[in-house]
């Protein structure tokens, strides 16, 4: 019984000493990769500012789909912002907006799917 307590502490002890031990040299790498990679960033002079982007100039006004088959205006409305903002100010008609059916997969859902069953 206490030889068996003997090794069980035995074996804590090193198996803990060995992370503190990786621990630091991970810490230790850290630092000097970090130092010799470009100094500290408060020594490196400020970069120069970049001058404002001129203000977007307003999309065309478009005409907002009705709001059928159950979309509120106000989705409508973020929809028709979001085509507008990346057609940037080319005129554009957004013709129908309809509910996703039901059965199939969202897109987020399908994304994983794939991205964790490529192969390598």
């Amino acid at each position: 019984m206490e030889f068996a307590l003997l090794v069980t502490i035995t074996g804590m002890v090193v198996v803990f000493a060995a992370l503190i031990f990786l621990t630091l040299c991970i810490w230790l790498l850290g630092k000097i990769v970090g130092s010799i990679g470009g100094g500290s960033k408060k020594d490196a002079a400020p970069a120069p500012q970049k001058p404002a982007a001129p203000a977007a100039k307003p999309a065309a006004p478009v005409q907002q789909a009705a709001a059928s088959d159950g979309v509120p205006e106000g989705v409508v409305a973020a929809i028709s912002a979001a085509v507008a903002m990346m057609m940037g100010g080319k005129p554009f008609k957004v013709k129908s907006i309809r509910r996703q059916k039901s059965g199939r997969r969202p897109a987020w859902s399908t994304a994983g799917i794939i991205e964790n069953t490529r192969p390598f």
